[in-house]
């Protein structure tokens, strides 16, 4: 520090205090070069502190002091009666001048808080008299209870990993529970659904499900059934059909076996001994049993879609030209396509059968007749 000061200097500090301190102390490394350097010295020679009139107070002195309070006379901040009241008896800060629906709270009048059915509070403390209305904290009803937010306390906490919410915002501050989506967790997170947002969505078609009930807004992926896409192999509406040969090795002999599967319905066996042309698969097979069985359990609302296999006499033309006709919905897919038939389970389990029965079948017909059986 250097050079010369005014040796007298007005300084106003434009600042709103309750009080001045002063220190004259000459700090570390202080060099000056007026005159003697170690008898420099400050000296406050005079403090004029400018307030608000005796009967007024707040920042810009606008408000008046509570006729309640002696002379007139309140705290300059706050109008509180720090210099007692007109009653000698009266030893609030207040002074007993709080309006109704309000109360003393550390010499400022502060409204009441939520009491029930809008019933005033006690001046002197804040306690509502006929209680809190619902989900406010008693006893002066100015926080919500635990487990409620926002500016009524009508909302209520989403599913917080631990503890209650933020009372003002209801944001969970240790985070969710499973699978609950933050800050509210009031949401399943994309994926899931139900009231605990603990079941996984189903088989989609496109984006996710209603978090509500689970179910796909766009429909289901193929042959998933609708509407919550859970159910895999086969829709009520979808019919599984294969040709099969079943044989047994002693003497090398074999029947094919045709079936049709549905989720609530089945076919009868059609056992063929002779090779399947197209001609006798639309003779032995679709004509007298495929038809009827589609005619007897087809609706409206729920149509019937026939899935078979890629066998030669499946794809003629003469085949097709016969389901088209007969209007028979028929799913298409490429050969040797890695989808599995429902109903290859079914002839895994025939063949299993089979091979467990005490008597094996010795000839074409007891074979025949043991598929029957089974």
């Amino acid at each position: 520090m250097s050079g010369c000061l005014n040796s007298i200097q007005n300084i106003t500090v434009n600042k709103l205090a309750q009080g001045v301190a002063f220190f004259n102390e000459r700090p570390n490394g202080f060099m000056s070069n007026c005159g003697e350097k170690f008898r420099t010295s400050v000296e406050i020679c005079e403090v004029r502190v400018m307030g608000c009139e005796q009967n007024k107070y707040s920042f810009g002195c606008s408000d008046e002091c509570s006729s309640k309070c002696k002379d007139k006379h309140c705290d300059v901040f706050n109008g509180s009666c720090i210099y007692g009241c007109s009653d000698p008896s009266d030893v609030s800060l207040s002074c007993g001048a709080c309006d109704k629906g309000t109360y003393d709270f550390n010499g400022r009048c502060e409204p009441c808080g939520h009491c029930k059915e809008d019933k005033k509070c006690d001046k002197e403390t804040g306690r509502c008299f006929s209680g809190c209305k619902e989900n406010w904290k008693e006893d002066i009803c100015e926080e919500c209870v635990d487990g409620y937010y926002d500016q009524n306390c009508s909302t209520e906490c989403g599913y917080c990993r631990e503890g209650f919410c933020d009372k003002y915002n209801g944001s969970c501050l240790s985070g969710c529970k499973l699978n609950w989506k933050e800050p509210l967790c009031q949401e399943c997170m994309d994926g899931f659904y139900d009231q605990n947002c603990s079941t996984q969505c189903g088989n989609c078609r496109e984006g996710f499900c209603s978090k509500k009930d689970g179910s796909c807004l766009k429909g289901c992926k193929t042959n998933w059934k609708e509407p919550l896409c859970e159910d895999n192999g086969f829709t009520d509406g979808f019919m599984n059909v294969s040709l099969q040969t079943v044989s047994f090795s002693m003497m090398h002999h074999g029947v094919m076996v045709w079936g049709a599967i549905n989720q609530n319905f089945k076919s009868s066996w059609i056992i063929l001994r002779d090779t399947l042309t197209s001609r006798r698969y639309i003779d032995k097979v679709l004509r007298p049993e495929l038809l009827p069985l589609i005619r007897r359990h087809q609706t409206v609302n729920n149509p019937l879609t026939f899935q078979q296999d890629n066998a030669r006499s499946h794809t003629a033309r003469i085949t097709m030209d016969f389901l088209n006709v007969n209007r028979v919905n028929i799913l298409e897919f490429p050969a040797r396509s890695p989808v599995l038939n429902p109903i290859e389970h079914v002839w895994d389990e025939l063949g299993r059968r089979l091979k467990r029965r005490q008597r094996q079948p010795a000839s074409v017909p007891d074979l025949a007749q043991a598929l029957q059986e089974e």
